[in-house]
């Protein structure tokens, strides 16, 4: 039910988006089409793309994210990063298994409807800072001990996680994707994208953590990712 709220908030958000980028289509070639959302303005590039008869017309080409490349860390960090990531994150992974497993027996009921495919999206409710590790444990382990790919990415709230330097090295390390308080963040609905595309994500479509237990009104951002993507959704 949060999916298909979320796709439909973010059908009705792209539909006016459409009306806003259609008011740019007489613009110069070269100059950018400002378009407003609900308290900001996002400033975006146009471009000329010829049609078949040769005559230019304007397009937004959005710039391509790659997943393995974190644009605040360094080239020693990203040289390193395979291996850092792996270990960090399976020794994360384990600690949770004899916590969740062994000390509080916890039962994990449909673990065959996952699979090992790419593009994939877990869409869990979101009540505790752990939830991640629970539904990545559930889903993957210890598969992903020799199928390191299948460590999910993780969006997170980067007031949450990035606060301080340990806590952000380790971050990275767990997969995490930063979003900008205020959830506005188109920079990391494109990298949720080109992330899912190439793996699997973890996802809280409620955007937040639920206080009483009750589901709160879904985000629309997941809701643009899965209609970008189309992937496989598993709600958790």
């Amino acid at each position: 039910e949060l999916a298909w709220a979320a796709l439909r908030a973010d059908s009705q958000s792209l539909s006016h988006g459409s009306a806003a980028r259609g008011g740019a289509a007489n613009a110069p070639p070269g100059t950018a089409s400002a378009v407003k959302s609900r308290s900001r303005v996002t400033i975006l590039p146009l471009y000329p793309m010829p049609r078949s008869g040769g005559e230019p017309r304007l397009s937004i080409i959005p710039r391509l994210v790659n997943p393995y490349i974190i644009a605040h860390r360094g080239r020693i960090f990203l040289f390193f990063w395979p291996f850092t990531r792996y270990l960090v994150t399976q020794l994360t992974v384990a600690m949770g298994w004899v916590v969740f497993k062994a000390l509080n027996k916890t039962v994990i009921i449909g673990h065959e409807n996952v699979g090992e495919e790419m593009n994939t999206v877990l869409l869990s409710n979101h009540q505790t800072m752990i939830d991640g590790f629970l539904v990545g444990y559930g889903a993957y382990f210890p598969k992903s001990l020799w199928k390191p790919s299948l460590l999910p990415w993780h969006p997170a709230a980067q007031e949450n996680f990035w606060f301080n330097p340990v806590i952000a090295w380790l971050s990275d390390n767990w997969k995490c994707i930063p979003v900008k308080a205020g959830r506005k963040d188109f920079g990391a609905m494109k990298r949720m994208e080109s992330c899912l595309r190439h793996g699997v994500m973890t996802v809280f479509p409620e955007g937040t953590r639920s206080r009483d237990g009750r589901l709160l009104p879904p985000r629309s951002g997941i809701g643009y990712v899965m209609l970008k993507t189309r992937p496989k959704a598993i709600p958790v």
